[in-house]
């Protein structure tokens, strides 16, 4: 998993996937605290962002997950966030099985190591890197991009 600031981040990971160049130029050049609800369509199914207000839940609650054909790269907006991380290769202990419609699937294990996000910084889980997004007291407000790998 990727942990950074976004200022930066172009240059440092826009090789590493063509989609994830389009998408960190995205949120480098959106005013994220105007966005809405709704999904936002940056090259179909391939690459879209959806914006998340929520309240953080404690870590004891927060199941990993993990996807098979996407990226998830977790920005934050508001808040403070923190993200559980281990490979999904060691989950053991299945609590929902691999949903293919919507490349995810969870487990109860706990993670192995945990960061925090501030606004400005973001998190990019690869398949196969479980994550537990959305931990943190109060409301947390982000933009998750979902990154076709291929």
């Amino acid at each position: 998993m990727i942990i950074d600031t976004v200022d930066g981040a172009i240059e440092r990971y826009g090789n590493l996937h063509p989609r994830l160049r389009t998408a960190l130029e995205f949120l480098l050049q959106t005013d994220l605290n105007t966005l809405g609800n709704e999904r936002i369509i940056l090259d179909g199914d391939a690459l879209y962002a959806s914006p998340d207000l929520n309240v953080g839940r404690s870590r004891q609650i927060a199941f990993p997950e993990n996807h098979r054909r996407y990226i998830d790269l977790h920005c934050l907006i508001e808040g403070r966030e923190e993200i559980g991380w281990l490979p999904a290769a060691e989950c053991r202990t299945v609590y929902a099985p691999y949903d293919a419609a919507r490349d995810t699937e969870f487990f109860t294990d706990r993670p192995r190591h945990w960061a925090t996000l501030l606004p400005g910084e973001f998190a990019a889980a690869w398949p196969g890197e479980a994550h537990a997004p959305m931990v943190g007291e109060g409301f947390i407000r982000k933009i998750v991009v979902k990154i076709l790998v291929d």
